[in-house]
């Protein structure tokens, strides 16, 4: 995978080299709150790397880096997520925003492009999940194009 270009965004794909960046976003309570629960430990934020190391490496893509394009600050993860199933490989779309950079549309941004990238991979589905609570999420998600279809887990299932 090859980096997303938005107006205000590089999405570029996870190295190992990012673990300090990304455990400082997975670190932040409030950013795991609807994710996890709790923060990650250093040792959880490598392994969840790694993972993601081997979706871009076994699917082509993944997770990325967000960086502001004008001054290339890490401002938070997102991506698709390769979920193989029956119907065939699908993406679940993910984000998370750093605190001090949330609520200027950069995961709106983030989203549409990455749900164009999706259509592009040609993709069985995208999908997104959330907690019923997560009320930014659920706006991200209409704002993106997505259309609740569902709970599944307890979580609410929007797809586009």
């Amino acid at each position: 995978m090859k980096s997303i270009h938005t107006a205000r965004l590089i999405l570029r794909p996870l190295a190992p080299s990012d673990l300090a960046d990304l455990h400082g976003l997975y670190a932040e309570g409030d950013l795991m709150r609807y994710i996890t629960g709790r923060p990650r430990t250093l040792d959880e934020s490598r392994q969840r790397l790694d993972k993601d190391l081997g979706h871009h490496r076994d699917f082509g893509f993944g997770l990325c880096l967000v960086e502001l394009a004008a001054t290339g600050e890490v401002i938070g993860r997102a991506g698709l997520e390769p979920r193989p199933t029956e119907m065939g490989l699908q993406g679940e779309l993910a984000w998370m925003i750093a605190a001090p950079h949330q609520g200027r549309g950069y995961a709106t941004e983030a989203g549409r492009a990455l749900v164009e990238f999706g259509r592009r991979l040609g993709l069985a589905r995208v999908f997104a999940v959330t907690h019923p609570d997560n009320a930014p999420s659920i706006r991200v998600m209409e704002k993106v194009g997505l259309t609740r279809v569902g709970v599944r887990d307890g979580e609410l299932e929007y797809e586009g």
